[in-house]
């Protein structure tokens, strides 16, 4: 987690946060089923960093899911995760900016256990955001435009040595193994293998992921774009940008 804090405090990413501060998103009494640790407050948006930690003294082994709830529903953003009691470890995934009203969660098969965690809480006419789509399926899906006016950057979702550069961070739900191939496209054109940031990439079944390589500086009207090619097994994927 340092890498993350490390790469906004020490390289200039703290430019991209208006009135940014840190929140305590801890739970040490997790109820039996879904818990939301937090949800973004009006006018802020929230940074959730890569990793959640947990600690399991509910007297038997606990099952941990880190979650998002978007309009209501929730969607996972990591595989499901087994400790023993009295034992800790930490849930890994990838980083997202959230929007009021949105909420980092945790689902938990038993009461009493814990989870451990923060967010960079800021104003919401700040540069950085991100895009998130849950229904990546059948096709070319546009997940982000440039706006007019602006330039935009993708943001790397784990600021680590091994990182490839900027991605996008992508999972699968369902209990079917799909293809993705994503694009970067300048304004005025069409999604097609000239503009193909990755080639299509076997994602296998329940909560595997895969970081999508996009690189560049986006233009106005430039766009990020998805391809699943099957028809009812949907993918998600998102990812942070800069706006400037």
């Amino acid at each position: 987690m340092a890498d993350i804090i490390n790469s906004i405090y020490n390289s200039g990413w703290n430019g991209f946060f208006n009135n940014a501060k840190f929140v305590d998103v801890t739970n040490l009494s997790l109820s039996a089923g879904e818990n939301d640790l937090y949800t973004v407050p009006t006018g802020k948006r929230a940074l959730v960093p890569y990793v959640l930690s947990t600690y399991n003294n509910s007297g038997s082994t606990c099952t941990y899911q880190a979650k998002i709830k978007v309009g209501g529903t929730r969607y996972i953003i990591s595989s499901a995760v087994g400790i023993g009691n009295n034992s800790g470890s930490t849930m890994n995934y990838r980083s997202l900016v959230l929007e009021a009203g949105e909420s980092l969660c945790m689902s938990s098969s038993n009461a009493g256990s814990c989870a451990l965690g923060w967010v960079i809480e800021f104003d919401d006419n700040s540069p950085m955001k991100s895009f998130k789509n849950f229904n990546v399926v059948n096709g070319n899906v546009t997940l982000y435009t440039c706006p007019s006016g602006k330039t935009a950057k993708m943001f790397n979702l784990v600021e680590t040595a091994a990182a490839a550069g900027s991605a996008a961070a992508t999972i699968n739900p369902t209990a079917t193994g799909v293809n993705l191939t994503m694009y970067l496209v300048p304004s005025g054109q069409s999604v097609g293998v000239n503009y193909q940031n990755q080639q299509a990439t076997g994602i296998f079944a329940l909560a595997d992921s895969v970081d999508a390589p996009i690189g560049g500086i986006m233009a106005a009207g430039d766009f990020i774009a998805a391809n699943n090619p099957n028809a009812s097994n949907q993918l998600y994927v998102w990812g942070i940008v800069i706006e400037q």
